[in-house]
């Protein structure tokens, strides 16, 4: 069994290694990145916000949402209506698409 003495000194010597850590300002999580590492985590939360956003309100592009065309039967309206929909959710997909590949390399 060590003597009280040695447990004594042994942990005042931790202790004087902790106060000069935190003196250096060494005594964090991550080190001295730890402020460094918490905004680069805040980007990728923001982001991660934007692309949900997106998603859904890519949901919300519906048929509903298209101009209305008089329709006669005419399937070149029926097209033209088409076309203008799916333009639509090709360009929303494609920002979509870019938004999770700039997430993808912040990562």
């Amino acid at each position: 069994m060590p003597h009280p003495d040695d447990v004594q000194s042994n942990l005042n010597s931790q202790f004087e290694k902790m106060d000069e850590m935190y003196a250096n300002d060494e005594l964090r999580v991550f080190g001295r990145d730890t402020s460094r590492i918490f905004k680069e985590v805040d980007v990728i939360r923001r982001k991660q916000i934007e692309l949900a956003s997106e998603h859904i309100s890519l949901e919300s592009i519906d048929d509903m949402s298209l101009p209305v065309i008089q329709t006669s039967g005419d399937i070149e309206d029926e097209y033209k209506r088409n076309l203008v929909y799916f333009n639509k959710k090709e360009m929303a997909l494609k920002s979509l698409m870019n938004k999770l590949d700039t997430l993808g390399q912040i990562m």
